[in-house]
């Protein structure tokens, strides 16, 4: 079976992911100011070094 994404559901789904890059930045912004680590900051998101890296940029 193939799924095929209707243009409404495209937007949706990069509604999504932009929503989410907005609030890890925002997250991030919140925990510089609080003088976290960003080992400190990857333990409360609790996502891998990898991952934070990846976002961080």
């Amino acid at each position: 079976m193939v799924n095929d994404m209707t243009a409404a559901q495209a937007l949706k789904a990069a509604d999504k992911k932009r929503m989410a890059q907005v609030g890890f930045k925002a997250a991030v912004n919140i925990m510089e100011g609080w003088g976290c680590t960003g080992a400190d900051m990857q333990r409360i998101l609790r996502i891998p070094r990898s991952t934070f890296q990846k976002y961080k940029v």
